[in-house]
């Protein structure tokens, strides 16, 4: 039985994100385990008032069905006198799990020099970096666009969320660079479209980080005070401005079994990130799964949406974005969500994006 063991730069708790939908099929074919994140940076003080408030007491067996889900035992500071004791914790945590690293595949998606130094030390089956962000637009610690950077070189398998990804990684690899975009479970999130009705409610749902555009929701929620929006997600950043408006609520993260039913309740879902690198190689999830729920979706500038316009619309200031509420109100901007949900479910869904990384992976030659 293969065994593949997940690199992951999230909690199996937090939001469910690529990383989930990718474990659980691993683990239909294998042995399938999870190790949580290293960190991407050092820890501050701030950080400690947000332990346990991000992932609203989910249950990683629940999310993670099948998945062997381990916390790693590690000093969580970046600095080369960690590295090599924390590489050491991690190649015993291996050992304790049974795992053979040259009869397993170690699928990455945090290049922390902790991680690329346990890839170097062990002669593993294969490596897939599977990426997903563009990092060098995030507030990362720079070792890990040093990791990056190995891995785009050395992998045996790279894919890529995004275009502009794509683009990113040839420039670093002279292999192959597999383009397989985020999807939908369709059963989940597109058994019934139902209408959204009159614009009351606005919704955000994911993660609150430094690349939501605080400055543009002030000023549109400001704009349209007989709007509902709702920011639900793990807050990272502070939000006092708009905390302070009366029709803005942000509760926190909410449960993955509970996002269906926020989506269906609102009738607009929006994706409110400030313009950069970032955005243009961000593939949201919530994109995927608000357009197959029939709701459409106002952004800025987030060039994976492009392909399902009109039911996506791109503003990049806080005046296109009143215009396009002020359309949607009227009928102006409208588009026929059965059939688009119709669509996203038949090209958008998780088991064509695993049918892409099958061929993929049957393609790439494992190593000697």
């Amino acid at each position: 039985m293969p065994t593949t063991v997940i690199f992951s730069n999230v909690r199996a708790d937090h939001l469910v994100q690529r990383h989930h939908y990718v474990a659980r099929w691993l683990a239909e074919r294998g042995r399938t385990i999870w190790f949580d994140t290293l960190g991407s940076r050092n820890p501050r003080p701030a950080d400690l008032k947000r332990i346990g408030g991000e992932r609203a007491g989910q249950d990683p067996a629940e999310l993670l069905p099948g998945v062997e889900v381990v916390k790693p035992r590690f000093v969580p500071l970046f600095g080369a006198p960690f590295y090599a004791a924390n590489r050491r914790l991690l190649e015993r945590q291996l050992d304790e799990l049974g795992v053979d690293p040259a009869e397993a595949t170690a699928w990455v998606y945090l290049p922390h020099p902790v991680v690329v130094g346990l890839l170097d030390r062990l002669p593993w089956g294969r490596v897939v970096f599977d990426l997903c962000d563009d990092i060098d637009d995030m507030e990362v610690h720079p070792a890990l666009r040093v990791g990056e950077e190995k891995l785009l070189r050395e992998s045996d398998v790279v894919f890529a969320t995004a275009e502009a990804l794509v683009e990113k990684a040839k420039r670093v690899r002279r292999g192959e660079v597999h383009y397989v975009p985020n999807g939908v479970d369709a059963g989940r999130f597109g058994e019934r479209v139902e209408p959204a009705g009159e614009l009351r409610r606005v919704l955000y749902v994911g993660a609150i980080y430094e690349w939501l555009d605080e400055d543009l929701l002030l000023a549109v929620a400001a704009g349209r005070p007989d709007l509902e929006f709702r920011i639900v997600g793990p807050v990272r950043r502070p939000l006092p401005r708009l905390e302070k408006l009366a029709n803005v609520s942000i509760p926190g993260p909410v449960a993955a079994s509970e996002v269906p039913a926020e989506i269906a309740a609102a009738q607009l879902c929006i994706i409110p990130f400030r313009p950069g690198p970032l955005t243009e190689a961000t593939d949201p999830l919530k994109l995927y799964e608000a357009l197959i729920a029939g709701r459409p979706v106002l952004a800025t500038a987030l060039h994976q949406g492009e392909r399902f316009a009109p039911a996506v619309r791109l503003e990049q200031d806080a005046e296109g974005w009143l215009r396009a509420l002020a359309d949607l109100d009227s009928g102006a901007w409208s588009f026929d969500a059965e059939a688009l949900s119709e669509r996203v479910a038949r090209e958008e869904d998780w088991r064509e994006r695993f049918a892409r990384m099958d061929r993929a992976l049957a393609v790439e030659a494992v190593p000697a």
